[in-house]
């Protein structure tokens, strides 16, 4: 789920008992005036999650883990997920999907119903649908004698635009309500079953000022993986909103476009080559101006999805401020990087070490299937030169494989041989710094996209690792 779908959910859970009646409106036209606060009133949103965790609904081990995050219309298209949360337009992009899948042989035909947010006993249950804007009509057009202001209504509606100047997509719901949609123009469906959905329901008008929704959203996420209680969720919401904060804007502002996915699961980028590892390695080249990077694949935490990227998105799949440094190596201690690089990809429990490196400039084969410290078979420069020990290489890493937090416990993950700052441990020989704090891995990835946004479409594997025994 993004920020938008958390916080609107969580708006959505306390709109019908308070948005929905006088004493809310009145609290929200005071809220738009900076006169209240979240805090004192929001609290009860949280039930609905506590609810779901109690009853064993919903599971959140892998958010707190900083585990994977996965495609919920890729799910729910192929059948491997029963619900999930989304307005509308999420509800057609799953039948859509679905009719990809059955199509392909890859999935059974399911059929996909919008359920209703779940009020108290006596409030009435309601569907959110998600429009860049509603046209309303008056439900007394429909009675006798109006058929010509009723007709000229539509007409009206037919030749609307967007604000933007974007086609408009109309759909009657016969509910006394159309609404505007941005759409793609080869894909003009228009979400449908949405008539049985919300009969006998009502619409709610709910507007907040600014970004405060998507904030709460964000907020939302760190009291959900177990970061952050609901007081200071509603603390640094309301904190956010009166005081402004250019980090929070910056995690809301849209950065760049994908053009494709970029997933990150099963721990998959600390065990081989990934299309989301070589984006990050190749940022980090291109921000550098090294012709070597290398990336911590537990570093990377979260995939990269088609469509618009927010700050915080980089912030999902690189949530680490580590800085990049940029040094000379000899090649002997770069093929002992690249060995110790292989030494945790059975891992404990399971899981394989984060020490595992993502590459560009260079290739790379080794055999799994050999004991830690013999596992490197070659390495290469990505012309097919081979790695020569006594020659120096410009390699970008970071300051955290370089030693800034020391390597007890697992810090560093290990790169004694490259150690320029921790002086509980032998300095690095062979090893010497040409660049120091360029940046991190998300300040990277941002001037990547925003720099090489055609070349995201070519970003693929291409052979720069390869395990000999890999199935």
């Amino acid at each position: 789920m993004t920020n938008e779908n958390i916080g609107t959910f969580l708006a959505g859970c306390i709109t019908p008992e308070f948005l929905g009646n006088a004493k809310g409106v009145k609290w929200l036209a005071a809220y738009e005036k900076k006169e209240g606060k979240m805090t004192g009133t929001w609290e009860k949103a949280f039930s609905l999650f506590e609810q779901l965790q109690k009853k064993d609904l919903m599971n959140l081990e892998p958010l707190r883990k900083q585990g994977n995050l996965i495609n919920n219309t890729i799910y729910m298209g192929r059948g491997k997920m029963i619900a999930a949360y989304g307005s509308s337009a999420f509800l057609e992009e799953c039948r859509q999907m679905n009719e990809k899948e059955v199509k392909a042989g890859t999935s059974k035909k399911y059929e996909y119903v919008m359920l209703p947010f779940l009020g108290e006993k006596k409030t009435k249950n309601w569907t959110l649908t998600l429009p860049a804007g509603y046209v309303g009509l008056n439900s007394a057009l429909k009675k006798e004698g109006n058929e010509e202001k009723m007709d000229a209504c539509l007409k009206v509606m037919d030749i609307i635009s967007t604000q933007k100047g974007q086609e408009a997509l109309m759909k009657d719901l016969r509910l006394d309500n159309s609404y505007l949609k941005q759409f793609d123009r080869s894909d003009s469906k228009a979400p449908s079953g949405l008539e049985s959905t919300v009969k006998d329901g009502y619409v709610y008008y709910v507007k907040f000022p600014g970004k405060v929704v998507e904030y709460l959203g964000l907020q939302g996420t760190q009291y959900l993986s177990g970061q952050k209680s609901v007081k200071d969720v509603l603390a640094a919401v309301d904190d956010y909103y009166l005081n402004g904060s250019k980090e929070a804007d910056q995690d809301l502002t849209v950065v760049g476009t994908s053009p494709k996915d970029f997933i990150y699961q099963n721990y998959n980028t600390r065990l081989k080559e990934t299309i989301l590892g070589n984006l990050v390695a190749d940022s980090i080249a291109d921000y550098s101006d090294a012709p070597i990077a290398v990336a911590n694949g537990g570093g990377i935490r979260a995939s990269l999805y088609k469509g618009n990227i927010l700050g915080d998105d980089l912030k999902a799949v690189c949530p680490f401020d580590n800085q990049i440094l940029v040094v000379k190596m000899t090649g002997s201690v770069l093929r002992e990087m690249l060995e110790h690089s292989l030494s945790e990809i059975d891992g404990s429990r399971g899981i394989p070490g984060g020490r595992f490196l993502q590459v560009s400039g260079i290739t790379f084969t080794y055999d799994s299937a050999k004991p830690v410290g013999h596992r490197l078979l070659d390495a290469k420069l990505k012309d097919g030169t081979n790695i020569e020990n006594k020659k120096d290489y410009t390699v970008a890493i970071t300051d955290y494989m370089a030693g800034s937090k020391g390597y007890l416990e697992g810090n560093g993950d290990g790169y004694t041989m490259l150690n320029l700052f921790s002086e509980k441990d032998p300095k690095a020989k062979g090893v010497t710094p040409v660049k120091q704090n360029v940046g991190t891995y998300r300040d990277a990835m941002q001037n990547f996209i925003q720099k090489h946004a055609d070349a995201l479409e070519a970003v693929k594997a291409e052979g720069r690792i390869t395990d000999i025994n890999d199935d």
